[in-house]
């Protein structure tokens, strides 16, 4: 269950509280999770087993994926589509009546364009992060299909045609605006943040302690950089040793993330529910999380509206978020001693200003993010293109 599809399914609900008659269409669901979530709304599925997406995935498109398209969009007045293939899926067979929300164009078919800052830390040398040697393995790709071809040009060309027949293309943030502009030559019609729920006014002690509670809450995958926060914090924490750091979050770097943290105050929940989460949230006093080249990142503004100091990377959402560092400590993430320096900036800055700090961050995430905002926006865009 991730942000995209709660965010497709908030806008659903939105729209139909508007009075419109609106129905879900995906690949595939799992409805024990799901079926409360939907209730009072129409989902159709493919049912597409997990096993056979990559197949999918390597013609453009699949017979079987656009047959369903086709059945699902008919009749429809106006489609919205999320992350790709949708978006040329739908531009494909419903063309102006299509309309695609931008969390980002598709990494594995623009890696240069959508990955630009981890592009450029791509290494094969001994030690490097998980991200570098990850992105050293995309290089070689990249270079490869170059000289030899493959699908992935196939598959870029259907994705163009699809996205140049859309009738709009509405973009979450800025980043994604400029990176839909590069790769598809078109501006988008509209910048539309996703809505986030806003819990209410938060009360915090005033300041900061000088040994602080630390939490990060990130997907445990090397894009999300996880292992550049625990590396850094190793180094706050030699100086400062009653420090903590909580890690909430799954993924498949989480065995050697937690190798990474032996001997140091870590602590990985793992997935946490909602009520975990909230209790996590509320006992830290600093967030943290250095994702590279982050479209938007909703769990930024999450913490912003709790109160919670922030440190975060110095480029795309994050930066966009927090004013270019007007509201948060921003680092580059690639380096541990930046995060480490970051930490330490925040903990000597003095009371008021840390106090002044969190009520200008919330401030600014109830105004531009969340859902009372939000959706009176989307809501207007999208009838404005009905």
């Amino acid at each position: 269950m991730g942000g995209a599809e709660l965010l497709m399914l908030a806008q659903a609900r939105a729209l139909a509280r508007a009075g419109h008659d609106v129905s879900l269409a995906c690949f595939s669901w799992e409805p024990a999770v799901w079926r409360a979530r939907v209730e009072g709304l129409r989902v159709s599925s493919l049912d597409e087993p997990g096993w056979l997406r990559p197949l999918e995935t390597a013609f453009a498109p699949s017979a079987r994926r656009l047959a369903f398209v086709e059945r699902a969009l008919r009749g429809a007045d106006l489609v919205v589509a999320h992350n790709a293939p949708a978006s040329a899926l739908a531009g494909a067979v419903a063309g102006r009546r299509a309309v695609w929300y931008c969390h980002e164009p598709p990494r594995l078919l623009y890696p240069r364009e959508t990955q630009a800052r981890a592009f450029a830390t791509r290494s094969w040398r001994p030690g490097a992060p998980a991200l570098s040697r990850r992105m050293a393995l995309v290089s070689a790709r990249v270079a490869l299909e170059a000289r030899l071809g493959g699908p992935w040009e196939r598959l870029r060309r259907f994705d163009r045609r699809g996205v140049a027949a859309l009738g709009a293309i509405i973009a979450n943030s800025r980043l994604t605006a400029a990176a839909a502009r590069e790769i598809y030559g078109r501006e988008c019609d509209a910048v539309v943040p996703p809505m986030v729920e806003d819990p209410g006014p938060f009360e915090r002690p005033p300041g900061l302690p000088s040994e602080p509670r630390i939490v990060c809450q990130s997907r445990l995958s090397p894009e999300k950089n996880t292992e550049i926060v625990l590396r850094g914090f190793a180094s706050f924490a030699a100086t400062r040793p009653r420090s903590s750091l909580t890690v909430i979050g799954a993924g498949g770097e989480r065995a050697r993330l937690e190798r990474l943290a032996r001997g140091l105050a870590v602590t990985f929940t793992g997935h946490a529910s909602p009520e975990t989460l909230e209790r996590e949230l509320s006992r830290a006093e600093v967030f943290a999380a250095l994702p590279f080249d982050e479209p938007f990142g909703m769990v930024f503004v999450e913490a912003a509206l709790r109160g919670l100091l922030v440190v975060a990377s110095d480029h795309g959402g994050p930066s966009e978020i927090f004013d270019d560092g007007a509201l948060a400590e921003l680092c580059a993430p690639e380096s541990p001693a930046a995060f480490a320096d970051a930490l330490a900036r925040l903990c000597s800055r003095p009371a008021e200003a840390l106090d002044a700090r969190r009520r200008d961050a919330a401030a600014k995430a109830r105004a531009t993010y969340t859902s009372a905002v939000v959706e009176r926006r989307f809501v207007q865009i999208i009838e404005g293109l009905a």
